[in-house]
């Protein structure tokens, strides 16, 4: 309620007692206002949770999207909340390996990836799996230490080297090498030597030592070469490293008994 001013006939300013209403939103003011006018040409409310967007000709708002989603483009339609379908061609580029991918745009048949010491995996090479087995492009290395495994049908170690055969009798005997090697695979010790005593008159019983692995299992060697003339079995006990030389008798011989004699033996025990 209050007084207003006005211009009367003869152009002098009155005041008129009188009121003043304020235009309502809701009931005074009908259409819609224009995009050139300020406003978004469009009716309704906006949705919670909603984006606002133009098509050009008016303003409007998507619907709610659902948590965890992205906004999608659809091109010159509405763009939707959605989630990214990485088989889709809105997703480019290669996702890398700190991001959880393997660097790879594609791989060969067969192959398999591998780390390569960079920032993506490598499929290179002639490392396959057909399904049933594996081909390897050279070799299969194994740790030095072995890091063995209570699986039957799990091989869990292989090397190979030489080995010194020395006297273990406590005659103090150098013994002439001529060679010494062994493969290990697995719990089996394939084991070669060839060697000879040198002219001594020590009685101590004979005692080959230097195997590189302990026995687990009382094993005999085959005799391949042997000067002496006698007949003997060289074994490796169980949980011992060093060879005992017996008669098919079960007689031990003596380092003098075997004195300027020369052996090639191969055998295998388990360890």
């Amino acid at each position: 309620m209050g007084d207003f001013a006005v211009f009367d006939a003869n152009g002098r300013l009155k005041v008129v007692p009188g009121q003043v209403n304020l235009v309502s939103g809701a009931n005074g003011v009908t259409g819609i206002l224009p995009l050139a006018n300020g406003g978004t040409n469009a009716s309704g409310a906006a949705v919670t949770g909603g984006v606002i967007y133009s098509d050009a000709t008016k303003w409007l708002a998507t619907t709610a999207g659902t948590a965890g989603h992205y906004l999608k483009s659809s091109g010159t339609a509405a763009p939707v909340f959605s989630q990214i379908d990485i088989a889709s061609t809105g997703v480019s580029g290669i996702l890398a390996v700190p991001n959880g991918g393997t660097g790879l745009a594609t791989l060969a048949t067969g192959r398999l990836p591998y780390g390569a010491g960079t920032g993506a995996l490598t499929s290179t090479g002639t490392f396959l799996f057909d399904g049933t087995k594996f081909t390897f492009p050279g070799q299969l290395q194994f740790p030095a230490t072995q890091a063995a495994s209570a699986d039957a049908n799990c091989l869990d170690d292989y090397e190979e080297g030489t080995w010194t055969p020395t006297d273990a009798s406590g005659g103090g005997l150098s013994l002439t090498v001529t060679s010494a090697n062994y493969t290990k695979i697995g719990r089996a010790v394939f084991l070669t030597a060839h060697f000879a005593f040198p002219v001594t008159a020590d009685t101590n019983t004979v005692l080959l030592g230097g195997a590189p692995f302990t026995s687990v299992a009382y094993s005999g060697f085959s005799i391949g070469f042997n000067n002496n003339g006698a007949t003997i079995n060289w074994a490796i006990p169980n949980g011992s490293s060093q060879f005992v030389a017996q008669s098919t008798a079960g007689v031990a011989f003596t380092n003098a008994q075997f004195s300027n004699s020369t052996f090639v033996f191969a055998g295998v025990y388990f360890v």
